[in-house]
């Protein structure tokens, strides 16, 4: 089974809350925060695993990616997804890629069935006042 340290694991959930305060502050996550959290994953691999460890985690980053990026081209998610889910992982690493993506998945749409159901009940109001 595969392991992160607290360090690691402290920074990536430092890393996930700045993305998502500042997603919901702007709708947007900014380019110097993922590029902060790609330096800030690569050497924690560094220190942890030396080369092997970059690499592994440049693997889990290019997953990541790679499999966001035809939801991407189609407008499904934004550019800031996709390179805040490649930090992830290159956090994880290629093992937990997949399952973090799975899992941010999942809460998205659980996020956004919340979110439709009070759009859809607000309508609907607007239109029985009507």
């Amino acid at each position: 089974m595969h392991y992160m340290s607290a360090t690691t694991e402290t920074a990536l959930v430092t890393f996930l809350t700045l993305c998502v305060l500042e997603d919901v502050r702007t709708r947007r996550i900014p380019n110097r925060l993922s590029a902060a959290g790609m330096l800030m994953a690569m050497a924690l691999a560094t220190t942890h695993g030396g080369l092997p460890g970059v690499a592994a985690s440049a693997l889990g980053a290019l997953i990541a990616a790679t499999i966001l990026f035809a939801p991407f081209a189609f407008g499904g998610v934004g550019a800031g997804d996709v390179k805040m889910m490649a930090v992830v992982g290159a956090f994880v690493g290629p093992r937990l890629a997949l399952a973090s993506l799975l899992a941010g998945m999942m809460l998205s749409a659980l996020v956004f069935g919340f979110l439709l159901r009070d759009f859809s009940s607000v309508s609907i109001r607007c239109t029985w006042r009507r």
